[in-house]
This record gives structure tokens, C-alpha cells and sequence, in this order.
């Protein structure tokens, strides 16, 4: 992964899928897919029928701008129809024509990654995308304000980024809407 996460499993070469997946997934008692729009388009070069030929309960998972984008598009409305359920882990996601949406909030492994706080006047900020994050307005708007440090993190291993983060007394993922296209 480009910030360094870990996985369980990573495939990242999808016209040589291993025998093996087929036989992870007809083992698997739910799929969930996190994929906004590769399988309905054919971007993610995967067969189409994947994860539907295993006869399988499928969770599709929105997550990000492709589903912000897409949300009035009647063929992504329909594509996601055609799930067994849809989960989203920011709650603008889960939109009013869906069908009984699900919003699962962010979860943090309190084994791994202990509570912290630390008084300190350091706001921090990582954008994966600073135009769809609302960087440069964030960055204006902390700017007015005296005594604030920011800390910009970017380009840095996971590592690193969690580590800055454990120092800030605030930290701003994003805003704007006009600013979640891609």
C-alpha cells in the first residue's frame, strides 16, 4: 500500500489471481467488498463474477469520493442494489435511497493503539488528496489563528503519520464537499 498499512492478504497483480482466492471465498461466509467501482466498470481488471459465483452473502462497502460522485448515477444506484447489504464508515455515505444502510464508525484497536492525550496547541492533518480533503481551506482557516501549530502530514510511512498524530490535541480530516470528487 502506498502509506505503508498492513494487510492480511494483498493481491496486487489481478490477472494473476491465485487458485487460492477462488478457494478463500468459497470458504468465506460473507464477502465484503470494498471496490466503489472497479467491478461495475471493469476498471480493477478482475472477473466480473468473482465474488458473486460463490453463492456468498455480499456486503458492498462505500468508502470514498467514486461513491460521492456516482451517488445520483441510476446504473451505480442500481449496481448497488444488487448487494446483500452496504456499509459506509462516514455516515454522508449512507444515502436516504438505500436500502437499509449500515454505518459503522471507525474503530481503533485500543491494544494496538492506546489512548493518548496530550495537551498541546498542534492541529494535525493528513490528506491523501489535499483538494479532496479541503486543504488549502483548513490551512487558511488555522492560519487565523494564533498560537496554533500544524502539522501536514504527508509522504510519510503509516508508521510515521500514526506517531504525529499521537501528538496533535485536534486533528481535521477533511471538509467541503465540492472539494470530494475525486
Amino acid at each position: 500500500h502506498p502509506y505503508g498499512y498492513q494487510n492480511d492478504i494483498l493481491y496486487g497483480a489481478p490477472t494473476l489471481l491465485p487458485d487460492e482466492l477462488d478457494q478463500l471465498l468459497d470458504e468465506a461466509d460473507v464477502v465484503h467488498l470494498k471496490d466503489e467501482s472497479g467491478f461495475m466498470n471493469g476498471t480493477n481488471l478482475m472477473p466480473i463474477d468473482l465474488v458473486t459465483r460463490h453463492k456468498k452473502p455480499v456486503v458492498f462497502h462505500l468508502y470514498g469520493g467514486v461513491s460521492r460522485r456516482l451517488q445520483d448515477d441510476l446504473s451505480f444506484r442500481n449496481y448497488l442494489s444488487s448487494f446483500d447489504a452496504t456499509v459506509s464508515v462516514t455516515p454522508d455515505l449512507c444515502f436516504d435511497w438505500l436500502d437499509r444502510p449500515l454505518y459503522i464508525p471507525h474503530t481503533v484497536d485500543t491494544r494496538v493503539t492506546p489512548y493518548v492525550w496530550r495537551d498541546s496547541s498542534v492541529v494535525g492533518h493528513s490528506p491523501s488528496t489535499r483538494a479532496r480533503k479541503g486543504t488549502k481551506e483548513f490551512l487558511e482557516a488555522v492560519g487565523r489563528i494564533p498560537g496554533i501549530e500544524v502539522d501536514l502530514i504527508e509522504g510519510v510511512p503509516h508508521e510515521e503519520c500514526v506517531r504525529r498524530k499521537e501528538r496533535t490535541s485536534i486533528f481535521f480530516d477533511q471538509a467541503g464537499v465540492d472539494n470530494l470528487a475525486d
